[in-house]
């Protein structure tokens, strides 16, 4: 049944989108990343469901299809910590 859902969202141009983030995003945050994701893709339609993950510190992590877009502070300090340690030697 599965499936079937995902040939039919694909036919009818529905992208689904599971969003994670460290706190209840404001409506107008919803609806940006609806039509971000539209404009990017060409869907129709996006239904997003979310849900909180505290652990992303900040920030927020999509899923979409087989991607996944992480947006969240804890990455952005990872990304900066390699970064430094790349710069000093890895000290």
């Amino acid at each position: 049944m599965n499936e079937i859902n995902k040939i039919l969202d694909k036919k009818n141009g529905v992208i689904k989108v599971t969003a994670e983030y460290a706190f209840e995003p404001e409506k107008d945050f919803i609806s940006g990343i609806k039509e971000f994701i539209k404009k990017q893709t060409g869907a129709k339609s996006v239904e997003l469901t979310g849900q909180i993950n505290t652990e992303l510190i900040g920030g927020y992590r999509l899923k979409v299809g087989d991607e996944i877009i992480d947006a969240s502070v804890r990455r952005q300090l990872q990304k900066m910590k390699a970064c430094l340690a790349a710069v000093d030697g890895g000290s």
